[in-house]
């Protein structure tokens, strides 16, 4: 049995509209709940304790998440063997995503922000070309000399 996602939309229209229509009618209920629910000292603690238990596990599931997410990106661009294309260094925690042709700056103010969001925007645009696997040093001296000294010895 598969929904119509046409109908799904309108139902969950007409939902919010009446939802909309009854809290407007309704602005002392909505009020008189809200109070008598945030009053309660048991309801406070809960909410302290779920959010300190649950922040925990989030920010655990998010570096995982996020360390996948780069693993995947660098596997992609370095075809299977994560290493600098420079130096070969093979520590992941010295590499990261370069672009080819600079504007690394651009698109980090464009997405928000860099690390993880360059490569969630990377893994949600199947892996665009543009992008190579090098450590920081490399990168940093690529960016700041336009050649990496490792590129001068060669």
């Amino acid at each position: 049995y598969k929904r119509n996602p046409d109908k799904v939309k309108l139902y969950r229209e007409r939902g919010k509209d009446y939802r909309k229509k009854w809290a407007e009618e309704n602005p002392q209920k909505i009020t008189a709940t809200q109070k008598r629910y945030s009053m309660k000292p048991e309801t406070k603690k809960y909410r302290k304790e779920w959010h300190i238990e649950n922040k925990e596990r989030r920010d655990v599931a998010w570096r995982e998440r996020a360390w996948k997410q780069k693993l995947l990106c660098f596997t992609y661009y370095s075809a299977g063997d994560v290493k600098c294309k420079c130096c070969e260094e093979s520590e992941i925690k010295f590499l990261g995503i370069a672009h080819l042709d600079g504007g690394g700056a651009k698109q980090r103010k464009e997405l928000g922000g860099g690390g993880g969001k360059v490569y969630r925007w990377i893994i949600k645009n199947n892996f665009p070309p543009g992008f190579q696997v090098l450590c920081h040093n490399c990168n940093q001296a690529k960016g700041s000399f336009g050649i990496c000294p490792h590129q001068l010895k060669k």
